[in-house]
């Protein structure tokens, strides 16, 4: 049943059966690995790369306490960490808001802390040839955006 909230928004509250199976109402949807609410908000992707990133920092402590040297761990941080953040971003960084994009910077802050603790963040991107991640993924949504621009078949 269609239902008006408070707000004046349209509310869908029936669950819906299919074949014996009951699908019910939701208020978030996985889709190709992004997460997306109702109000077409990034909040939870958000929430899970970070949950996610944070996990494999830790796996990257231990790495780095093993002995494992600076290049390896910026080749674990690029492929393991980053490839996290940047898993469709042009679909998704843009609309996130200046706290989530934040949230994403603090996880290369302390990943690029495992590799080179003694440096500043800035001199660590420096001496590791790296962009700041907003940097990183702001560029990446615009390459691909320019690309589709310059394409007529687009």
């Amino acid at each position: 049943m269609l239902n008006a909230c408070l707000s004046g928004r349209l509310l869908y509250d029936d669950c819906i059966t299919f074949d014996d199976t009951v699908l019910k109402p939701s208020t978030n949807i996985k889709f190709l690995r992004v997460h997306l609410n109702a109000n077409l908000s990034f909040i939870t992707h958000a929430d899970k790369i970070v949950s996610k990133c944070n996990t494999r920092i830790f796996l990257m402590r231990k790495l780095n306490t093993i002995g494992l040297n600076a290049e390896g761990l910026k080749m674990f941080y690029i492929s393991n960490i980053r490839s996290v953040m940047s898993y469709a971003a042009p679909s998704w960084y843009t609309f996130l808001s200046d706290t989530n994009k934040q949230r994403l910077e603090t996880i290369q802050k302390t990943a690029l802390k495992v590799i080179l603790p003694e440096f500043s963040y800035e001199e660590i991107l420096i001496a590791l040839n790296l962009p700041t991640i907003n940097d990183f993924l702001f560029n990446l949504a615009d390459g691909h955006f320019s690309k589709v621009l310059s394409n007529p078949s687009h």
